[in-house]
């Protein structure tokens, strides 16, 4: 099996599964797989090329002062959210 279908497969098998505390326990387990297997590798040579593009070019545009907001106008946009 290729890793696409391998891939597939999995997912597949999620989807059928409808218990939610199954599913808690299989997305602790996945989560504590994956993380353990990220401890020695570097996050940014799991990026696509295009992926890396777009954050350099977001680093890039953020260095730029005229781009940012400031933390008062965020609040103000979304405190309708924000409220408890």
């Amino acid at each position: 099996m290729s890793t696409l279908e391998l891939k597939g497969g999995i997912l597949e098998m999620i989807n059928k599964v409808q218990d939610k505390s199954a599913l808690e326990r299989l997305y602790r387990i996945i989560s504590e797989f994956v993380f353990q297997n990220l401890d020695d590798t570097d996050i940014w040579d799991l990026l696509s090329p295009q992926q890396r593009a777009e954050i350099e070019q977001a680093f890039a545009e953020s260095l730029d002062p005229n781009n940012l907001v400031s933390h008062e106008e965020m609040m103000k946009k979304y405190e309708k959210w924000l409220v408890k």
